[in-house]
């Protein structure tokens, strides 16, 4: 049997407010994940919080919600392969809301 790995969650705000309402400032935990990727713990914790699948990752579609976007360690997800990117224990997930525009 494997040992989950046990993940530091960031869900700053916009995000963390809307996720729950009256809530003031980042919301922080951690979770043991069960898997190994990025994909993982978005499917666990869609799994675990109804609120993070309806604002943040639909599990249904495997895809982050717009403007929802993924940190691990301080690095944009998109630079350390996506979704599928592989976690190790310590890590540190952080969750923002990106726009754009001008």
């Amino acid at each position: 049997m494997v040992n989950p790995l046990r993940i530091k969650v960031e869900i700053l705000p916009w995000l963390s407010n809307s996720m729950r309402p009256g809530h003031i400032g980042s919301i922080r935990f951690e979770h043991e994940l069960a898997g190994s990727s990025f994909r993982d713990l978005l499917d666990e914790l869609a799994r675990d919080d109804a609120a993070f699948a309806e604002l943040i990752y639909d599990p249904q579609s495997g895809d982050m919600k717009y403007p929802a976007q993924g940190i691990v360690n301080g690095k944009l997800l998109e630079f350390l392969g996506g979704l599928d990117a592989r976690l190790s224990a310590g890590d540190t997930a952080t969750f923002i809301a990106t726009y754009t525009g001008g």
